[in-house]
Protein backbone atom coordinates (compact mmCIF):
# COMPACT_ATOMS: atom_id res chain seq x y z
CA UNK A 1 0.00 0.00 0.00
CA UNK A 2 1.16 3.33 -0.39
CA UNK A 3 2.23 5.31 2.19
CA UNK A 4 0.28 9.34 3.22
CA UNK A 5 1.31 11.61 5.30
CA UNK A 6 -1.29 13.26 7.96
CA UNK A 7 -3.63 16.70 7.00
CA UNK A 8 -3.40 17.59 10.86
CA UNK A 9 0.23 18.73 10.09
CA UNK A 10 0.24 22.29 10.43
CA UNK A 11 4.10 23.02 10.00
CA UNK A 12 6.47 20.75 8.08
CA UNK A 13 10.25 20.65 8.27
CA UNK A 14 11.50 17.59 7.01
CA UNK A 15 14.63 16.15 9.13
CA UNK A 16 17.95 14.06 7.35
CA UNK A 17 17.36 11.99 10.14
CA UNK A 18 16.15 9.32 8.26
CA UNK A 19 15.68 5.71 6.39
CA UNK A 20 13.85 4.26 3.58
CA UNK A 21 11.14 2.54 5.45
CA UNK A 22 11.16 -1.13 4.71
CA UNK A 23 8.20 -2.80 5.79
CA UNK A 24 5.47 -2.30 3.51
CA UNK A 25 2.83 -2.09 6.49
CA UNK A 26 2.49 0.55 9.29
CA UNK A 27 1.56 -1.62 12.38
CA UNK A 28 2.39 0.28 15.49
CA UNK A 29 2.31 3.43 17.15
CA UNK A 30 5.08 5.16 19.54
CA UNK A 31 4.86 8.02 21.36
CA UNK A 32 7.80 10.02 23.44
CA UNK A 33 7.97 12.97 25.73
CA UNK A 34 10.35 15.50 24.59
CA UNK A 35 11.18 15.99 28.28
CA UNK A 36 10.95 19.91 27.58
CA UNK A 37 8.23 22.74 26.75
CA UNK A 38 8.61 23.57 23.18
CA UNK A 39 6.25 24.37 20.00
CA UNK A 40 5.85 21.93 17.14
CA UNK A 41 8.08 23.94 14.93
CA UNK A 42 10.74 24.48 17.95
CA UNK A 43 11.26 20.72 17.83
CA UNK A 44 10.90 20.24 13.94
CA UNK A 45 13.47 22.52 13.59
CA UNK A 46 15.88 20.67 15.61
CA UNK A 47 15.66 17.52 14.37
CA UNK A 48 16.40 19.16 10.54
CA UNK A 49 19.96 19.51 11.98
CA UNK A 50 21.85 16.57 10.67
CA UNK A 51 23.93 16.88 13.59
CA UNK A 52 20.98 16.08 15.81
CA UNK A 53 21.61 12.74 14.54
CA UNK A 54 17.74 11.84 15.80
CA UNK A 55 14.26 12.65 14.03
CA UNK A 56 9.90 12.06 14.40
CA UNK A 57 7.66 11.17 11.99
CA UNK A 58 5.83 14.07 13.92
CA UNK A 59 5.97 16.79 16.76
CA UNK A 60 3.66 17.73 19.09
CA UNK A 61 3.82 20.98 21.45
CA UNK A 62 3.33 22.07 24.27
CA UNK A 63 -0.07 23.58 22.93
CA UNK A 64 -1.35 21.17 20.50
CA UNK A 65 -0.38 21.93 17.61
CA UNK A 66 1.57 18.59 15.08
CA UNK A 67 4.46 19.06 13.45
CA UNK A 68 5.79 17.06 10.86
CA UNK A 69 9.76 15.80 10.54
CA UNK A 70 9.56 12.55 8.91
CA UNK A 71 7.23 11.41 5.89
CA UNK A 72 5.17 8.73 7.03
CA UNK A 73 6.90 6.84 4.02
CA UNK A 74 10.52 6.98 5.85
CA UNK A 75 11.86 5.19 9.21
CA UNK A 76 12.54 7.79 11.78
CA UNK A 77 15.45 7.38 14.03
CA UNK A 78 13.33 7.92 17.04
CA UNK A 79 12.92 4.63 19.22
CA UNK A 80 16.44 3.62 19.60
CA UNK A 81 14.96 0.48 17.41
CA UNK A 82 14.92 -0.23 13.81
CA UNK A 83 12.86 -3.18 14.41
CA UNK A 84 10.36 -0.50 16.13
CA UNK A 85 10.77 2.29 14.14
CA UNK A 86 10.26 0.54 10.47
CA UNK A 87 7.14 -0.49 11.81
CA UNK A 88 6.06 2.66 13.55
CA UNK A 89 5.27 5.73 13.11
CA UNK A 90 6.75 7.87 15.94
CA UNK A 91 5.34 11.30 17.62
CA UNK A 92 7.56 13.77 19.88
CA UNK A 93 5.12 15.03 22.09
CA UNK A 94 5.90 18.06 24.22
CA UNK A 95 5.92 18.20 28.17
CA UNK A 96 4.29 21.29 29.50
CA UNK A 97 6.24 21.59 32.72
CA UNK A 98 9.47 19.89 33.06
CA UNK A 99 10.21 17.18 35.96
CA UNK A 100 8.13 14.45 37.27
CA UNK A 101 5.64 13.55 36.40
CA UNK A 102 6.75 15.04 33.48
CA UNK A 103 3.10 16.36 32.96
CA UNK A 104 1.67 17.04 29.29
CA UNK A 105 -1.36 19.66 28.46
CA UNK A 106 -5.01 18.79 28.22
CA UNK A 107 -4.37 20.08 24.37
CA UNK A 108 -1.37 17.67 23.36
CA UNK A 109 -2.84 14.80 24.82
CA UNK A 110 -6.11 15.63 22.46
CA UNK A 111 -3.58 15.65 19.49
CA UNK A 112 -1.53 12.13 19.92
CA UNK A 113 -5.33 10.84 20.08
CA UNK A 114 -6.54 12.43 16.95
CA UNK A 115 -3.16 11.94 15.00
CA UNK A 116 -3.19 8.43 16.38
CA UNK A 117 -6.71 8.01 15.42
CA UNK A 118 -5.51 9.25 11.80
CA UNK A 119 -2.93 7.27 11.69
CA UNK A 120 -4.75 4.01 12.31
CA UNK A 121 -7.33 5.15 9.59
CA UNK A 122 -4.76 6.10 6.48
CA UNK A 123 -2.85 2.34 7.41
CA UNK A 124 -5.39 0.35 8.17
CA UNK A 125 -4.64 -0.69 11.74
CA UNK A 126 -7.96 -1.55 13.13
CA UNK A 127 -7.86 -0.62 16.16
CA UNK A 128 -4.93 -0.30 19.24
CA UNK A 129 -3.59 -2.29 21.57
CA UNK A 130 -1.52 -2.09 24.64
CA UNK A 131 -0.27 -4.85 26.35
CA UNK A 132 2.76 -3.92 28.02
CA UNK A 133 5.31 -5.48 25.68
CA UNK A 134 6.55 -4.57 22.29
CA UNK A 135 4.38 -6.93 20.77
CA UNK A 136 1.40 -4.25 20.96
CA UNK A 137 0.26 -1.83 18.35
CA UNK A 138 0.68 0.97 20.67
CA UNK A 139 4.54 0.93 22.25
CA UNK A 140 6.51 2.59 24.34
CA UNK A 141 10.87 4.20 23.87
CA UNK A 142 11.47 2.13 27.08
CA UNK A 143 10.89 -1.33 25.98
CA UNK A 144 13.73 -0.85 23.42
CA UNK A 145 16.03 1.39 25.51
CA UNK A 146 17.52 2.20 29.19
CA UNK A 147 15.22 5.22 29.35
CA UNK A 148 11.86 6.55 31.36
CA UNK A 149 10.47 7.42 28.06
CA UNK A 150 7.62 8.48 27.49
CA UNK A 151 7.80 9.48 30.85
CA UNK A 152 5.03 8.68 34.04
CA UNK A 153 1.94 10.63 33.31
CA UNK A 154 1.95 9.70 29.57
CA UNK A 155 2.22 5.99 30.64
CA UNK A 156 -0.26 6.56 33.07
CA UNK A 157 -2.93 7.61 30.85
CA UNK A 158 -1.90 5.39 28.30
CA UNK A 159 -5.24 3.19 28.55
CA UNK A 160 -7.35 6.45 28.34
CA UNK A 161 -5.47 7.29 24.87
CA UNK A 162 -6.12 3.41 23.59
CA UNK A 163 -9.44 3.64 24.20
CA UNK A 164 -10.10 7.35 23.17
CA UNK A 165 -8.45 6.15 19.52
CA UNK A 166 -10.68 3.14 19.46
CA UNK A 167 -13.67 4.70 20.22
CA UNK A 168 -12.59 7.39 17.17
CA UNK A 169 -12.05 4.06 14.73
CA UNK A 170 -15.38 2.52 16.27
CA UNK A 171 -17.07 5.35 14.39
CA UNK A 172 -16.82 7.91 17.19
CA UNK A 173 -15.79 12.21 17.00
CA UNK A 174 -12.63 13.25 17.49
CA UNK A 175 -11.59 14.41 20.43
CA UNK A 176 -12.38 17.91 21.27
CA UNK A 177 -8.99 19.78 20.74
CA UNK A 178 -9.02 22.26 23.75
CA UNK A 179 -8.14 25.99 22.76
CA UNK A 180 -5.16 27.87 23.97
CA UNK A 181 -5.76 31.09 24.35
CA UNK A 182 -3.60 33.80 21.95
CA UNK A 183 -1.91 36.14 24.61
CA UNK A 184 -2.69 39.78 22.96
CA UNK A 185 0.26 41.45 24.52
CA UNK A 186 3.76 41.81 23.09
CA UNK A 187 6.35 39.60 23.98
CA UNK A 188 9.13 41.18 26.31
CA UNK A 189 12.30 41.87 24.73
CA UNK A 190 14.56 42.12 27.80
CA UNK A 191 14.26 41.41 31.08
CA UNK A 192 11.07 42.04 33.44
CA UNK A 193 11.04 42.24 37.50
CA UNK A 194 9.49 43.40 40.46
CA UNK A 195 8.58 47.06 40.01
CA UNK A 196 8.07 47.01 36.16
CA UNK A 197 4.77 48.30 34.69
CA UNK A 198 2.98 47.84 31.21
CA UNK A 199 2.20 46.00 28.61
CA UNK A 200 5.34 43.24 29.08
CA UNK A 201 4.33 42.61 32.36
CA UNK A 202 0.72 42.09 30.80
CA UNK A 203 2.39 39.74 28.76
CA UNK A 204 3.85 37.76 31.84
CA UNK A 205 0.73 37.60 33.42
CA UNK A 206 -0.92 36.35 30.33
CA UNK A 207 1.53 33.24 30.07
CA UNK A 208 1.63 32.62 33.52
CA UNK A 209 -1.73 32.41 33.86
CA UNK A 210 -2.13 29.62 31.27
CA UNK A 211 0.45 27.54 33.43
CA UNK A 212 -2.85 27.91 35.80
CA UNK A 213 -1.47 30.75 38.29
CA UNK A 214 -4.52 32.77 38.29
CA UNK A 215 -2.87 36.14 38.65
CA UNK A 216 -4.71 39.64 37.73
CA UNK A 217 -3.33 40.75 34.24
CA UNK A 218 -2.68 44.57 35.72
CA UNK A 219 0.75 45.19 34.45
CA UNK A 220 1.95 45.83 37.39
CA UNK A 221 4.89 43.70 38.38
CA UNK A 222 4.41 43.11 42.25
CA UNK A 223 5.04 39.74 44.71
CA UNK A 224 2.08 37.90 43.79
CA UNK A 225 3.61 37.49 40.27
CA UNK A 226 7.12 37.56 41.74
CA UNK A 227 5.97 34.31 43.67
CA UNK A 228 4.78 33.41 39.91
CA UNK A 229 7.86 33.38 38.46
CA UNK A 230 10.19 31.68 41.18
CA UNK A 231 7.62 29.13 41.56
CA UNK A 232 7.79 28.40 38.06
CA UNK A 233 11.38 28.89 37.24
CA UNK A 234 12.08 26.37 40.18
CA UNK A 235 10.03 23.63 38.55
CA UNK A 236 11.44 24.49 34.98
CA UNK A 237 15.01 24.39 35.78
CA UNK A 238 16.10 27.82 35.74
CA UNK A 239 18.10 29.95 38.52
CA UNK A 240 15.13 31.22 40.60
CA UNK A 241 15.28 34.66 40.93
CA UNK A 242 11.60 36.00 40.38
CA UNK A 243 12.93 38.40 37.77
CA UNK A 244 11.91 37.44 34.46
CA UNK A 245 14.48 36.90 32.16
CA UNK A 246 14.64 36.00 28.49
CA UNK A 247 15.60 32.15 29.66
CA UNK A 248 12.24 32.83 31.42
CA UNK A 249 10.39 34.11 29.43
CA UNK A 250 11.10 31.72 26.02
CA UNK A 251 10.22 29.04 28.66
CA UNK A 252 6.92 30.48 29.42
CA UNK A 253 6.93 31.10 25.51
CA UNK A 254 7.49 27.21 25.21
CA UNK A 255 10.87 28.15 23.20
CA UNK A 256 13.56 27.39 26.29
CA UNK A 257 16.78 28.12 25.42
CA UNK A 258 18.26 25.99 27.32
CA UNK A 259 17.26 23.35 25.38
CA UNK A 260 19.99 22.42 23.29
CA UNK A 261 23.54 22.06 24.51
CA UNK A 262 26.11 22.24 22.05
CA UNK A 263 29.65 22.78 22.34
CA UNK A 264 32.43 22.00 19.51
CA UNK A 265 29.81 21.44 16.97
CA UNK A 266 28.79 18.97 19.43
CA UNK A 267 24.94 18.54 20.58
CA UNK A 268 25.15 16.88 24.08
CA UNK A 269 21.73 16.37 24.02
CA UNK A 270 22.21 12.63 24.85
CA UNK A 271 24.59 12.94 27.68
CA UNK A 272 23.61 16.11 29.25
CA UNK A 273 20.34 17.05 31.03
CA UNK A 274 20.65 19.76 33.26
CA UNK A 275 17.89 19.10 36.06
CA UNK A 276 19.43 15.48 36.67
CA UNK A 277 23.40 17.30 37.00
CA UNK A 278 22.26 19.38 39.00
CA UNK A 279 20.11 17.46 41.35
CA UNK A 280 22.60 14.11 41.10
CA UNK A 281 25.33 16.41 42.63
CA UNK A 282 24.96 18.01 45.95
CA UNK A 283 28.30 20.20 44.90
CA UNK A 284 27.07 21.07 41.96
CA UNK A 285 23.57 21.93 43.29
CA UNK A 286 25.51 24.22 46.15
CA UNK A 287 27.71 25.70 43.86
CA UNK A 288 25.50 26.34 40.39
CA UNK A 289 21.78 26.04 42.00
CA UNK A 290 19.86 25.66 38.97
CA UNK A 291 21.70 27.98 36.39
CA UNK A 292 21.51 25.82 33.03
CA UNK A 293 24.91 27.60 31.30
CA UNK A 294 26.49 27.01 34.15
CA UNK A 295 25.94 23.20 34.60
CA UNK A 296 26.60 22.44 31.08
CA UNK A 297 30.02 24.13 31.58
CA UNK A 298 30.89 22.61 34.33
CA UNK A 299 30.39 19.31 32.44
CA UNK A 300 31.95 20.47 29.50
CA UNK A 301 35.14 21.48 31.10
CA UNK A 302 35.44 18.95 34.36
CA UNK A 303 32.29 16.57 34.39
CA UNK A 304 33.00 14.41 31.35
CA UNK A 305 37.26 14.17 32.85
CA UNK A 306 35.52 12.88 35.74
CA UNK A 307 33.49 10.53 34.10
CA UNK A 308 30.09 12.32 35.98
CA UNK A 309 26.67 10.92 35.15
CA UNK A 310 24.84 13.86 33.64
CA UNK A 311 21.58 12.17 32.40
CA UNK A 312 19.49 9.56 33.40
CA UNK A 313 20.05 7.29 30.21
CA UNK A 314 23.72 7.74 29.41
CA UNK A 315 26.73 6.02 32.14
CA UNK A 316 30.19 6.79 30.36
CA UNK A 317 31.44 3.86 32.38
CA UNK A 318 28.73 1.32 31.04
CA UNK A 319 29.17 2.32 27.36
CA UNK A 320 32.88 1.79 27.27
CA UNK A 321 32.52 -1.29 28.77
CA UNK A 322 29.80 -2.33 26.82
CA UNK A 323 30.93 -1.98 23.33
CA UNK A 324 34.83 -3.78 22.69
CA UNK A 325 35.20 -2.03 19.25
CA UNK A 326 34.73 1.72 21.04
CA UNK A 327 37.42 0.27 23.61
CA UNK A 328 39.56 -1.14 20.25
CA UNK A 329 39.31 2.83 18.97
CA UNK A 330 39.41 5.01 21.66
CA UNK A 331 41.83 3.40 24.58
CA UNK A 332 40.50 2.27 27.60
CA UNK A 333 38.23 4.42 29.75
CA UNK A 334 39.87 7.11 31.61
CA UNK A 335 39.63 10.85 31.83
CA UNK A 336 41.92 11.82 28.89
CA UNK A 337 39.62 9.49 26.51
CA UNK A 338 35.73 9.59 28.24
CA UNK A 339 35.39 12.17 25.83
CA UNK A 340 35.59 10.44 23.23
CA UNK A 341 32.92 7.95 24.18
CA UNK A 342 30.85 10.83 25.39
CA UNK A 343 31.04 12.15 21.70
CA UNK A 344 30.66 9.42 20.01
CA UNK A 345 27.40 8.70 21.65
CA UNK A 346 26.01 11.74 20.98
CA UNK A 347 26.79 11.99 17.21
CA UNK A 348 26.49 8.33 16.59
CA UNK A 349 25.91 5.53 19.18
CA UNK A 350 22.16 6.85 20.12
CA UNK A 351 21.13 7.11 16.55
CA UNK A 352 22.36 3.63 16.69
CA UNK A 353 20.53 2.31 19.74
CA UNK A 354 23.58 1.21 21.69
CA UNK A 355 22.79 0.80 25.07
CA UNK A 356 24.71 3.31 28.36
CA UNK A 357 23.01 2.82 30.79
Amino acid sequence: MGFTNSSLVSYVNLSPNYNVRTQSKITKITVHHTAGVGTAKRYCDGFAKASRKASANYCIGYQGEIGMSVEEKNRAWTSSSSWNDQRAVTIEASNDMVGDPWHVSDATVASIINLSADICKRNGIPSLYFDGTKNGSYTWHCFYAATACPGPYLKQITPYIVERVNNILAGGGPTPTPVVPTNPYKKPTTTVKSGSTGESVKWVQFQLNLYGYGLVVDGSYGPATTNSVKDFQGKNGLTVTGNCDMKTINALDGTPSGGSFVYGGIDYCHTFDPVYYGSKYPDLAQAFGTDQDALFKHYIQFGIKEMRQACATFNVQVYAATYKDLRDAFGPLNSKTAKKYVDHYNTNGYAEGRIAI
